[in-house]
This record gives structure tokens, C-alpha cells and sequence, in this order.
């Protein structure tokens, strides 16, 4: 699949020390209805990223009552390079405030930075909102920051499948059912 563009943070005002609340999360809220298809069922994440800052990144779901939370790391390796990361999360619990309508179902959430608050350990539903780990580098510690994503996707199961992009009538006609005059 050929990206002709992807979602751009280019930083120029530093944030070199991060307080235990502070955060820099790039989020997607996937609306309760598409949310059905993976709820309370393994599911598969998949993306492409380049960063100027490498490190150990962090990726979160989080439920519509932010009081579930799974928090998953990736590594950037190399910088100024485009990765394709895949992140298989399993089945989410039952228990929590879970939206399964027209509300938001799920947040997908990339951490470029996070304060102690919203650390927890990874590779485990957990209660409560959170955003990352310890190990996330401070990705907003540098003016010259430049940090890009694209091709985000979740699939049921364990396979991250091809990117699907959906051509313009089709997406003007999902829309639609928003539009109220």
C-alpha cells in the first residue's frame, strides 16, 4: 500500500522535564459499534512509524470509561526511518465501563511521552487509565523532534491483515449518518 501522507507531530518548543502528570499521546477513539468486532476478543494493532528520537515506545488501549487500560511497548531502532510495528493484544475483560454503541468504544493511543501517573506495566489489562511504562523515552525532550505515523489498523485476531484503504465515496457514505440538519 502506498502512504502519500501520515499524521505529522513536528515539536519546536521542548519539554525537557516532564511532570508526573504531564503526557504527549497521539489517540484514535474507535466509536463503540466498530469496537464490537474485537471486544472481549484478541486483537491485533498495526502501524507504520519514523522518529527523529528512538527508544522503547508505548502503545495503549483504553476503555470509553478510562478505567481499563493495556499498555504495550514498541521500539524504534532506527531514527529517521519508517518500522511497521504490530502489537497483538488479548481479549478485553468484561468488567469496566465499555461503550458498545454510538459512544467511544476504544481508544488507540501512541505515547511519545508520559509522566509517572500514567506508567503501568506492560502486556497486561490493567484498572485504570494509563498511557505507557517507565522505559518510554521523553519524546518531546528535543526542538528538533519530528514524529510520524500512518497506516494505523486493528484486526481481530492475531494477524495484522493488509492495510485496507477505503475509497472516498465509501468513507463520504459512512460519514453520512452523522450529518443531522
Amino acid at each position: 500500500v502506498l502512504f502519500t501522507s501520515s499524521l505529522r507531530l513536528n515539536l519546536t518548543t521542548p519539554d525537557t522535564s516532564l511532570a508526573a502528570g504531564d503526557n504527549a499521546t497521539i489517540s484514535q477513539p474507535v466509536e463503540g459499534y466498530n469496537f464490537q468486532r474485537i471486544a472481549q476478543r484478541e486483537f491485533t494493532a498495526s502501524f507504520w512509524v519514523k522518529s527523529t528520537v528512538t527508544g522503547t515506545y508505548s502503545a495503549s488501549f483504553r476503555n470509553s470509561g478510562v478505567d481499563r487500560s493495556y499498555v504495550s511497548n514498541f521500539t524504534i531502532a532506527a531514527a529517521n526511518t519508517w518500522e511497521k510495528k504490530t502489537i497483538t493484544v488479548p481479549a478485553s475483560p468484561s468488567a469496566g465501563t465499555w461503550n458498545y454503541t454510538n459512544g467511544i468504544g476504544l481508544y488507540v493511543s501512541i505515547t511519545l511521552a508520559t509522566g509517572t501517573t500514567f506508567h503501568t506495566t506492560a502486556n497486561v489489562w490493567q484498572t485504570g487509565n494509563f498511557l505507557g511504562t517507565a522505559s518510554n523515552p521523553n519524546g518531546v525532550n528535543t526542538g528538533a523532534t519530528d514524529f510520524r505515523i500512518v497506516g494505523v489498523e486493528v484486526d481481530p485476531g492475531s494477524v495484522a491483515t493488509e492495510f485496507e484503504m477505503v475509497d472516498i465515496e465509501a468513507e463520504f457514505s459512512a460519514a453520512q449518518r452523522y450529518y443531522w440538519k
